[in-house]
């Protein structure tokens, strides 16, 4: 689990390096300053932000859930859970405007 502190931390020492730095300085300077790495899915994370013009730490997984075409069937995010066939009886309610 990421610490809040590092994270942040490593995403303003990233911007101020012009979003030039590796993975492994930015981890140097946070072990400079007492802090524990980030991992590389948080880099990743970083240099999503960038791309993606943030100036401000988003969550991981907001930024996915904004910068998905279709939040329900986006196929990154389908390949991610497996389906199951599952027999459940169902009710569906239709709403009309009277």
């Amino acid at each position: 689990m990421p610490v809040p502190e590092n994270a942040e931390t490593g995403w303003e020492i990233y911007k101020a390096s012009d979003h030039e730095l590796t993975l492994g300085e930015i981890n140097d300077e946070l072990s400079a300053r007492g802090l524990p790495p980030v991992s590389q899915r948080m880099y990743s994370h970083y240099r999503k932000l960038h791309r993606h013009g943030y100036a401000q730490d988003v969550p991981i997984n907001q930024l996915d859930v904004r910068t998905m075409e279709d939040p329900v069937w986006d196929r990154a995010l389908r390949g991610r859970y497996p389906l199951y066939e599952v027999e459940e009886p169902v009710r569906i309610l239709l709403l009309r405007n009277p």
